[in-house]
């Protein structure tokens, strides 16, 4: 017995140097390379997802870029453009810095060229890029010389403003073979007599003598004047003209209908200016004093 009590410290020191060798072996996790700092404005504000603008103007787009230790510079950046207005291969899209200037329309990575590569401040002024309505993703990445990257992307939004209806007004058309004017113009916001109404109406009955009044028109043939029939339920009491283009723009031009009921919508265009119609009666009745025959009224309302 006294012999297994001489040995025992021996014995638990060589148990604490395996146990400390052991935990030596563990590794530690892995530590994720820092990246570039990057920092992108469009017209002064900063690092937003989404910039709107208004067709055809202009953008100044300003991208900053640090490099993140002494030891790793900054090596190349790109940008890529993706939708309606990205400038093609060859057409100038440039930024510049105090001393250089980048071109980027390739998308693809553009050396840094700066003297020691710890930052890159490029601005540029475009008026080429918001030709279009709609959306272009612009998607920037910076990279150093260890290969770490940094990525960032906005939307430019092209919309076209808002423009209202300034004038709204009545008018009338009565049967085209009976006493009342059966023509109207959207222009002038006057009746048409029917001897005129070919090079002056913008809607003119064709209901035949004799028979019940329909409401039935047809645009002026030698004006120039178009019309589409807008969609069910469309909103005519909230409609501007911005709506009301894209919604002409969308359908498919007629120059007559045979089947106006009250109620009905029409996006009329009358040498270039949208007009909304909204049919508001249609009485097949009405008549005035002295009147014989070929009796009727349809009554609407518009905007332009």
């Amino acid at each position: 017995m006294k012999n297994i009590f001489k040995y025992l410290p021996i014995i638990l020191g060589l148990v604490t140097v395996l146990s400390s060798c052991g935990d030596d072996d563990e590794t530690e996790p892995a530590v994720a390379a820092a990246s570039p700092s990057l920092n992108i404005s469009v017209n002064g504000s900063a690092d937003e997802s989404t910039y709107t603008v208004d067709p055809n103007a202009s953008i100044t787009i300003a991208i900053t870029a640090n490099k993140v230790t002494t030891e790793r510079d900054l090596d190349v950046i790109r940008i890529d453009q993706n939708g309606v207005n990205a400038l093609s291969s060859g057409t100038s899209f440039e930024l510049n810095s105090a001393t250089e200037t980048y071109d980027f329309n390739s998308n693809a990575d553009v050396t840094i060229k700066n003297d020691d590569d710890e930052i890159f401040n490029v601005t540029g002024v475009f008026t080429n890029i918001t030709s279009s309505v709609g959306i272009t993703t612009y998607t920037i990445t910076v990279t150093d010389k260890d290969g770490t990257a940094t990525t960032k992307s906005f939307d430019l939004v092209v919309e076209s403003p808002t423009v209202s209806f300034s004038v709204t007004k009545t008018g009338s058309i009565n049967h085209i073979e009976g006493r009342g004017f059966g023509s109207w113009s959207l222009s002038t916001d006057t009746t048409v007599t029917k001897s005129m109404s070919e090079t002056m109406a913008d809607v003119r009955n064709t209901d035949v003598a004799g028979d019940p009044f329909t409401g039935t028109f047809r645009v002026g043939t030698l004006k120039n004047t178009t019309v589409v029939i807008a969609a069910a339920g469309y909103d005519y009491d909230n409609a501007n003209v911005t709506g009301a283009t894209t919604a002409y723009d969308a359908g498919t031009p007629v120059t007559t209908d045979i089947t106006p009921t009250v109620g009905a919508i029409y996006i009329f265009k009358v040498d270039g200016t949208v007009t909304l119609v909204k049919v508001t009666e249609i009485d097949p009745n009405y008549t005035e004093a002295l009147w014989i025959g070929n009796f009727g009224k349809m009554s609407f309302e518009y905007k332009r």
